[in-house]
């Protein structure tokens, strides 16, 4: 009976607020919108106080499953947290093996080197938000031996030996911004 009551009350103001209203504003489409505005106002009364009963009766229901909802709710985050954990060592797999072939044909660009493999050692540390190249290792198939390159011209007479693992770690320890240390280049 106290619903009742309260819907008569709350459609009552709603009515005077509209007949108020109306007469404030002037003649024309504006009182099409505000006499809209105030029917969804009624119907919004109408559903709340026939809603009221049901919500005692959901509280009630909710009292009694309070100490099972934690227990769901504690098991949830207990496999919410592996998911994440086991997402988090894929996405590294997957990042390590994306820098493994990024390399792989980075060092293939260059005219006298077969890549055989690469690894890449990944910073291991938790803290580490960005992950951070620990080390990268290239195994390369020998090369033909290096071979003097003899200029003809302006600087005859000058030979020049070219180091093609210095130059492999060189470009990719500035690829990466690394350190020439953190670079192996072994050849196979």
């Amino acid at each position: 009976m106290e619903a009742v009551k309260v819907l008569v009350r709350e459609l009552v103001v709603l009515a005077v607020l509209a007949l108020f209203l109306e007469l404030l504003l002037p003649p024309g489409d504006m009182r099409r919108y505000v006499k809209m505005v105030f029917g969804l106002l009624v119907i919004v009364a109408v559903v709340q106080a026939l809603a009221r009963p049901w919500q005692s009766l959901a509280q009630d229901f909710a009292a009694l499953s309070i100490e099972e909802t934690k227990a769901v709710a504690g098991t949830s985050f207990d496999q919410g947290q592996r998911m994440w954990e086991k997402s988090k060592e894929q996405a590294l797999i997957n990042y390590e093996d994306g820098l493994c072939r990024q390399i792989k044909a980075l060092a293939g660009m260059h005219p006298d080197v077969e890549v055989l493999n690469v690894e890449v050692r990944l910073d291991s540390e938790e803290s580490s938000t960005p992950v951070r190249i620990e080390e990268i290792v290239l195994v390369v198939s020998r090369p033909p031996p290096d071979v003097l390159e003899v200029k003809i011209g302006k600087g005859a007479g000058k030979e020049e030996q070219t180091d093609w693992a210095e130059q492999l770690r060189t470009t990719i320890a500035d690829f990466y911004s690394l350190n020439l240390e953190q670079v192996t280049v072994i050849k196979d």
